[in-house]
C-alpha cells in the first residue's frame, strides 16, 4: 500500500485500533507486533527481532515473549490487521478446535480458503519456527504445512467476508465505497 496498512482510518479509528478491539474481549493479553518501533502506548507492542521475517516474524516475537512469561500452556491466537472483519468468537473457535487435538497449530479456513494469519499457536511452536526461519524462509503457510497445522473451518457467515482481507489500496478504497472489494 506505500504506507502503514495498521492507521489506515477505519470506522472513526485506524484498523489497527479497530482489531484490537474486536480481539481483546476474546484473550487474555492483547499483544502487537510489528516489524519496527511503535508510538503505540495503550498495548504491549512487541518489535520483532527481524523486521524482514514479515507475519511469522510477529509470530515468533510473540512466542519469543510468551515464553519468557513461564506459562508453558499459554496459547497464541494471531490475525492481521488489514481484516477489519474479523469474527467476534475467532479465538473461542480455535480454541474449541485446540481442545480436541493437540497439533501444535490451527489456521482458520472460510469457504474453502486458508487464512493463515488467523491462527492459534501453541508454545511448543517455537523451536520448529526458529528453525524453520533460520533455513527455509518466512512463509506463513509453508510453515504452518510443515508443522502439520491443523484447518479450523469456519461457519458460512450471511454478510460479509469475515476474513476479508484489505490487501491494497484499491481494495480498501472499494471496501469504503460499498463495493466488493478482491482480497480475500
Amino acid at each position: 500500500m506505500g504506507r502503514d496498512k495498521s492507521q489506515l482510518p477505519w470506522r472513526g479509528h485506524s484498523l489497527l485500533t479497530h482489531i484490537a478491539q474486536r480481539l481483546s474481549p476474546q484473550v487474555a493479553k492483547l499483544l502487537i507486533s510489528r516489524g519496527y518501533q511503535s508510538p503505540l502506548q495503550d498495548n504491549d507492542t512487541l518489535t520483532d527481532a527481524q523486521p524482514q521475517l514479515g507475519p511469522l516474524g510477529g509470530i515468533q516475537a510473540a512466542l519469543q515473549w510468551m515464553a519468557q512469561q513461564a506459562d508453558p500452556n499459554s496459547l497464541l491466537v494471531s490475525c492481521s490487521c488489514d481484516s477489519p472483519e474479523i469474527p467476534e468468537d475467532l479465538a473461542q473457535h480455535l480454541l474449541n478446535a485446540a481442545a480436541t487435538s493437540p497439533a501444535l497449530a490451527y489456521y482458520s479456513q472460510y469457504q474453502g480458503r486458508s487464512h493463515y494469519a488467523h491462527s492459534l499457536w501453541r508454545l511448543d511452536c517455537l523451536p520448529p519456527l526458529n528453525q524453520y526461519l533460520a533455513q527455509v524462509g518466512r512463509a506463513m503457510g509453508g510453515f504452518l504445512q510443515a508443522c502439520q497445522a491443523l484447518p479450523v473451518v469456519y461457519p458460512e457467515q450471511p454478510q460479509q467476508n469475515p476474513f476479508l482481507n484489505l490487501n491494497t489500496l484499491n481494495d480498501y478504497t472499494a471496501y469504503h465505497l460499498g463495493e466488493q472489494p478482491h482480497g480475500g
